[in-house]
């Protein structure tokens, strides 16, 4: 399917249903990440520097950011942090579909819900977890892939390998997410490879075992370990198999 169809069913499909940023202000954002890593021009850093994002954090603030995205109470940060305007000029993708597309697509589906008396069920069974728990599997899910309360890093001293377990990958499954630092080093690859370049590197003995976490649970340890500003910890975690 040509770019321009595909990126027009992934909004569709996938973008407007989940009242997120669509494929081509994702793209903005996420170029800015890449060229921009970890400076002032990152999106991603200037939106997630601060306390909320800290690493090592007191397990009572952690408790209470999750508390307040399964209370619902995030959501207007989760939009205001959808904006693009300040990528679109530097790379030049126009941002399709218009919003009069957006705003047609939620008036036909309105139109239908109303039509299937189905309003009942996707507050309940749609919304409500868009708004709450989804919130907070989004939140764990950048606490995974960065640790932003650093200056300028190197992408391996900023970004954590985790090796989830087998059920780990079916409870919450991220298509490789936990694997960043590849990402970076070979954004042409796509996720579903990155295992593969995980063990080309610990292969030519080249993956620092010091950053490499066996699954959630002791990635979690780190997040809330106090001595987590050195790479002490995780080293000490690595060591527990």
């Amino acid at each position: 399917m040509p770019r321009r169809g595909g990126d027009l069913a992934v909004n569709l499909c996938a973008a407007f249903p989940l009242l997120v940023i669509t494929v081509e202000g994702y793209t903005q954002v996420h170029l800015a990440h890449h060229k921009y890593y970890f400076t002032a021009n990152d999106p991603d850093f200037v939106r997630k520097s601060g306390a909320d994002w800290a690493i090592p954090m007191a397990p009572s603030h952690l408790l209470w950011l999750f508390a307040t995205d399964l209370l619902g109470l995030n959501t207007i940060r989760l939009i205001r942090g959808q904006r693009t305007e300040s990528y679109r000029v530097e790379f030049n993708r126009p941002c399709h579909p218009s919003t009069v597309m957006r705003i047609a697509f939620y008036l036909v589906a309105a139109a239908a819900i109303t039509a299937l008396g189905g309003w009942s069920v996707v507050l309940l069974y749609w919304l409500l977890p868009l708004l709450t728990i989804t919130q907070a599997l989004v939140r764990w899910g950048a606490l995974c892939e960065h640790k932003y309360n650093l200056v300028e890093p190197d992408i391996a001293a900023s970004s954590p390998i985790i090796v989830l377990r087998w059920w780990e990958r079916l409870l919450l499954p991220n298509l490789n997410f936990t694997l960043p630092p590849y990402h970076h080093y070979f954004p042409g690859i796509p996720y579903a490879d990155l295992p593969q370049v995980q063990a080309i590197f610990d292969r030519e003995g080249l993956l620092d075992r010091t950053r490499v976490f066996n699954g959630y649970g002791q990635y979690l340890r780190f997040v809330l370990h106090r001595n987590g500003e050195s790479l002490a910890a995780a080293e000490d975690l690595s060591r527990e198999r």
